[in-house]
């Protein structure tokens, strides 16, 4: 699986991502990272963004940040991931405004 989803569970935020993710019925196609029951999975959102920051969707190793931004990203990407088919996301970098989807 290349999109890895970086959520709460009580995280409002998350909340309408995972909304929209089932919504699209894409399910299936990203995995769900529990960042406070998974210290691995915390470790790694880190690593991606230097901050605890969530949602966070990861998408071929790069980190796309922020509920609409994710939103955006899933709309317009539906597709290609429901087929294997990603299109990456341009990489965060700290200290950087989110990034957008191509």
């Amino acid at each position: 699986m290349d999109a890895k989803l970086y959520h709460l569970e009580g995280c409002p935020y998350c909340r309408r991502v995972r909304d929209f993710i089932a919504h699209r019925h894409l399910e299936d196609h990203i995995e769900y990272l529990e960042v406070s029951h998974d210290p691995d999975a915390l470790q790694r959102l880190l690593q991606l963004t230097g901050r605890m920051q969530v949602p966070v969707l990861e998408v071929e190793g790069d980190a796309i940040i922020g509920s609409d931004v994710i939103i955006d990203w899933l709309d317009e990407n539906a597709a290609g991931l429901a087929r294997g088919r990603l299109r990456a996301a341009r990489p965060h970098q700290p200290g950087h405004s989110h990034p957008q989807p191509r």
